[in-house]
């Protein structure tokens, strides 16, 4: 006979929000992000603004989330040391590949940074919906008491 446990295993935290899709609210997804890792690092939490910044931008400005009436979500889940954010959007006929930006382009570094920063991302979907999501190392912010 198997022993029964009588402790389940810790679920991961999970936090989400809809926005709609328009340029304004890409400002909003970097608050919003930025008040749900209050408890991490500073790196932790400008990471993730900046990251969840790109995708966001490209949810708006290259998928159908960005046209009237649109909106994309994010979704952000905290399992032991990992953070993970991901945006569903409304789909496009593309896939979201990285491109070489010249120094003077003022967009497509987006998925670059993503390969960049990121410990992992990646993305799922097409013309129906897309899902782009990317992983952080979580690091608790210092305790200013204990800080050296």
């Amino acid at each position: 006979m198997t022993p029964v446990h009588d402790e389940l295993p810790e679920l991961p935290e999970t936090r989400g929000v809809m926005f709609s899709g328009v340029d304004s609210s890409v400002g909003r997804c970097r608050d919003w992000i930025r008040r749900v890792l209050l408890p991490y690092s500073d790196d932790v939490r400008e990471t993730a603004a900046l990251l969840l910044s790109e995708v966001a931008t490209n949810a708006v400005r290259h998928t159908r989330s960005g046209q009237r009436g649109g909106v994309f979500s994010v979704i952000a889940t905290f399992d032991a040391d990992v953070l993970r954010v991901s945006v569903r959007d409304q789909g496009a006929h593309t896939l979201p590949i990285p491109v070489p930006a010249y120094d003077d382009e003022e967009c497509g570094r987006g998925l670059c940074l993503l390969s960049a920063l990121a410990t992992a991302w990646d993305s799922r979907g097409g013309s129906a919906g897309r899902l782009v999501w990317f992983e952080l190392a979580l690091k608790p912010a210092e305790d200013p008491d204990t800080a050296a």
